[in-house]
Formats: C-alpha cells, sequence, structure tokens
C-alpha cells in the first residue's frame, strides 16, 4: 500500500471509514489529505463482522513493521478503549512506537466508571497522547497525572461557499446522533418557544439516526412544530454540506464533548453556533466572538441564544467572520504540521 512520504513511518489503526461518527469522519480526512496507511479495529456490519476485521489488522500489523515504526491508534471510551489498548500492548511487543489519539468527549465518566488506575495502565502502553486541546492537555495532566501529551486539533480547512442564505426562514440545523447525550429533546423544546415567538421564520433541520429518532419525532409531533421541522436522517458529505451551506446557526446543546466536529463544519460554512460550555467546546467557540455558550441541560439557554441569532442579522455576520479567523488552527497543513513534529520525536 502506497503512503505518503511525510507519512511513511507511521500506521494509522482506528474505527471504520464506513463508519458515521466524528472518529471515522477524521479518519477519512486523514486518508484523503495525508494518503496515509490505514487500517480498522471494527465494521458497521455489526460486531461479528468487527471481529474478524480486528483479527486481520492484527495479522497484518507483523508485517507493516518492517517498513513502519509508529502505531497511531485512534481511541475513545468504553469497550473501543480497551480493544486499542490491546492493539497499543500488541504494538509495543512488535516493536511500534505508540500513539493513543484520545477521541472521548465522556472520557471522565469513563474513567470514574472503569478506575483511574486501570484506565492509567493502558494509557502508560503509549510513547505519546495526543488530545484536541487545552481543555484535554490540562485534564490529562492534572486529573490523571499523564505527561507525555501534545495538541493536534481536528481538521476543518473545507471552506464552503454559503448559498440561499435568505434573510427568512432563520435556518438552525442539528448534526449528530440522536442520544440522551446530545441534548435534541431540549432542543426541541426550545425550538417549540423559539417558533412560537416567530412564526413562520424559522426552521430546524435535525441531521442523525439514533435510538431516540422515533422518541424525538414524535416529540415533535406532540408540540405542534412538525411544519417547521425536518428529520432528514444520516447525511454522506456531500447533503452535510448543502444543509450547512443553507444554515444560519448550527445548535449542538450536549451534554459531553471532545472537539465537535459539526462545530467546525459549522464555522467553515459561515455559521452561528450554539453550543454547550463542556468539553473542548470552549477552546474552539468564543462566547459572544464566534457563537454562544450555554450550560448543559439550559432549555432557557438555548432559547435566548436562538432568539439572539434571530433577531440580530449582524451578530450571525460578525460570528462568521471571526471564526474565519480561528480555523487557520484547523487547517489540514497545520494538522500535518503538528503529526510530523511528534513522529520526529518517537523515531
Amino acid at each position: 500500500m502506497t503512503t505518503s512520504s511525510n507519512f511513511k513511518n507511521v500506521v494509522f489503526v482506528g474505527p471504520s471509514l464506513d463508519g458515521r461518527g466524528g472518529m471515522e469522519q477524521l479518519a477519512r480526512l486523514y486518508k484523503a489529505h495525508f494518503n496515509i496507511l490505514y487500517l480498522p479495529t471494527n465494521s458497521p456490519h455489526g460486531t461479528f463482522a468487527g471481529f474478524f476485521i480486528l483479527i486481520l489488522t492484527c495479522l497484518r500489523l507483523p508485517y507493516y513493521r518492517f517498513n513502519h515504526k509508529i502505531l497511531h491508534i485512534h481511541v475513545a471510551s468504553g469497550k473501543s478503549f480497551f480493544r486499542k489498548a490491546f492493539l497499543a500492548l500488541y504494538g509495543r511487543c512488535l516493536g511500534y512506537k505508540i500513539i493513543m489519539h484520545s477521541h472521548a468527549g465522556d472520557f471522565p465518566q469513563f474513567v470514574d466508571k472503569t478506575g483511574k488506575w486501570l484506565v492509567l495502565s493502558c494509557l502508560k502502553l503509549a510513547n505519546k497522547i495526543i488530545v484536541l486541546s487545552e481543555y484535554w492537555q490540562q485534564y490529562f495532566e492534572n486529573n490523571l497525572g499523564c505527561k507525555n501529551i501534545s495538541i493536534v486539533p481536528n481538521i476543518a480547512d473545507k471552506q464552503l461557499s454559503p448559498i440561499n442564505k435568505d434573510e427568512t426562514p432563520i435556518r438552525f440545523l442539528f448534526l449528530g446522533a440522536l442520544t440522551r447525550n446530545k441534548g435534541v429533546d431540549l432542543l426541541l423544546k426550545a425550538f417549540s418557544k423559539v417558533s412560537t415567538q416567530f412564526p413562520g421564520q424559522v426552521k430546524l433541520t435535525i441531521a442523525g439516526v439514533g435510538p431516540m429518532e422515533t422518541q424525538l419525532k414524535q416529540m415533535a409531533e406532540t408540540l405542534n412544530i412538525n411544519d417547521y421541522v425536518d428529520f432528514v436522517g444520516w447525511v454522506d458529505e456531500n447533503e452535510r454540506d448543502s444543509l450547512l451551506a443553507k444554515s444560519h446557526v448550527v445548535v449542538l446543546p450536549s451534554n459531553y464533548e471532545c472537539q465537535p466536529m459539526a462545530l467546525l463544519e459549522g464555522m467553515t460554512s459561515g455559521c452561528g453556533i450554539v453550543a454547550t460550555r463542556v468539553g473542548g467546546i470552549p477552546d474552539i467557540v468564543k462566547h459572544n466572538l464566534n457563537g454562544i455558550l450555554i450550560e448543559p441541560g439550559d432549555t432557557n439557554g438555548i432559547i435566548d441564544a436562538m432568539t439572539h441569532y434571530c433577531v440580530d442579522q449582524f451578530l450571525r455576520e460578525k460570528h462568521a467572520t471571526y471564526s474565519c479567523q480561528l480555523l487557520e488552527k484547523y487547517s489540514s497543513e497545520r494538522v500535518k504540521n503538528d503529526l510530523l513534529k511528534i513522529y520526529n520525536t518517537l523515531v
């Protein structure tokens, strides 16, 4: 397999490129921008298929060790964390230098549930730990006592040309899994108030799938906002870009997050941002500069933020302009240079 000369010493390991999450999306960006050697550890077709994918990856790693020195492992929480910890141990036995690249927004909760000693014993397998922002660097250093931390943010350098952003209706967009953590139920409750305040002037698009989908659709019907809410299901990258280009504001009222790709994508497309002050979000969304931050679970905060964007076109334009100034650090070229500096310290 041919890889970019910049990454010739590195084997990347992570979730299936056919998956639908943020880690999978970042892996596809790495593949597209850096032409990396990438080995999946699971399958979107279920546990049974994923087991054989994992075994195949384990069988290939000794072969690639002849020409590669670094195993760069993308890590989440839960079962994924321990699966990747096993690969880290296996990689060390094969002689790889190990990088564990954390993407888990719920990592503090995972540590509390699992036990710090067990999590730390796995993290100690890594020669280097990569996190996505300063918040996570401080968490790993101050709460877990890890010292080998480097920051490499997600990639967001695809500048979209906004189209059809008419003054009305104001289009709000949610991108993500339809789970309790994402706060979509609170978003629907808030939007019902906003749509009453601005009848016929607002629309909400919910793009994603998940266990709460049926419940959320029933909630929209109960709140009598069906005419103003579109559930479009999972969207591919072209459909996502089209939605972003038409939207005025991206809303993400999550209980926890790492560094959401949805917000970075919103920034690239000139959208205002409404998001919760959790995890790494305040590192990319600066309150009242390129978005509005609220506390998790604060329905009234969502209402107030959406209302501000509805009544103030200048605010939307101001926040979009400031987002453009922040995006340089998330460019693929910047990320490539950050990674190469880390690799050079390990080989």
